[in-house]
């Protein structure tokens, strides 16, 4: 039902759109069938068309502590992360030359002040499949921004792109929601402000984003002003999580993440 009230409100915003250009579909991203079975269906759905553009977007608050899933993972990562990454690569198997764009939120930053970060070697080995962690959400989002980054290294037609939100009023938080927010108080930007580096993400000619080896550099992100940068090239990235360290974790999360697909007859 939400699913159809949302077509049917972008419909009734705009008297130029057709209601057939929008298209509800479900996905349950906590389960890699249903991930498949999307991906199939869609190109159904659009009239065996392409998908020009993919917006990564899953994410919510886990619980500290949450019992792993089907599949033995942490579900928080396997949402918010794992899933992604089935879907990306389902979709470029479609058309190479995708664009892919993800809402890595700034809290990613965070795991830069953690020694190691959220994401090292020990978690790839054991912390996926854990059903304990203090800073879930944080992964995910890091997890968001090496994807990015490595998926137009192994998918060279394709670019990705990560957004840094900054403090967006979303209802991803019960204390988001009612009628005094953060929002409502100047504390935190509004949706409709904070969707602006998203539309320059998916809108924007790649031409917008300089000249890029996207093959070689890999992806970028962008900030909640609407500026591009590398990943990990914020001061805060230094010492034991410095770039070309979090670049290494992330092209050994690519590794690790495939391999679980792998292994579960997902690809």
């Amino acid at each position: 039902k939400k699913c159809n009230d949302a077509a049917d409100r972008i419909v009734s915003a705009d008297n130029k759109i057709d209601k057939k250009q929008v298209i509800p579909m479900q996905m349950d991203l906590s389960d890699f069938d249903s991930v498949q079975t999307f991906a199939h269906e869609i190109n159904q759905k659009v009239g065996g068309r392409k998908v020009d553009v993919l917006f990564n977007n899953a994410g919510y608050g886990p619980p500290e502590v949450e019992p792993v899933n089907k599949y033995g993972l942490d579900p928080s990562f396997t949402s918010m992360h794992i899933s992604h990454h089935l879907l990306t690569e389902l979709l470029i198997e479609q058309n190479p030359k995708l664009r892919v764009v993800a809402t890595s939120s700034g809290t990613h930053q965070f795991c830069s002040y953690m020694h190691p970060s959220c994401i090292d070697e020990e978690y790839l080995a054991k912390g996926i499949y854990s059903p304990q962690s203090k800073q879930k959400y944080f992964t995910a989002k890091l997890a968001n921004v090496m994807h990015v980054k490595e998926i137009p290294i192994h998918h060279p037609s394709s670019i990705a792109i990560a957004i840094d939100l900054g403090w967006v009023g979303t209802s991803i938080q019960p204390w988001m929601s009612g009628q005094v927010t953060p929002t409502s108080l100047g504390w935190m930007r509004s949706a409709e402000v904070g969707i602006k580096p998203v539309l320059t993400a998916i809108l924007q000619p790649i031409e917008y984003f300089g000249d890029r080896d996207w093959s070689e550099d890999g992806g970028l992100l962008i900030n909640s002003l609407d500026v591009t940068s590398e990943p990990f090239s914020k001061n805060c990235w230094r010492g034991k999580v410095s770039k070309p360290i979090m670049e290494e974790i992330g092209r050994k999360l690519w590794e690790k993440t495939t391999s679980i697909l792998k292994q579960n007859n997902c690809l």
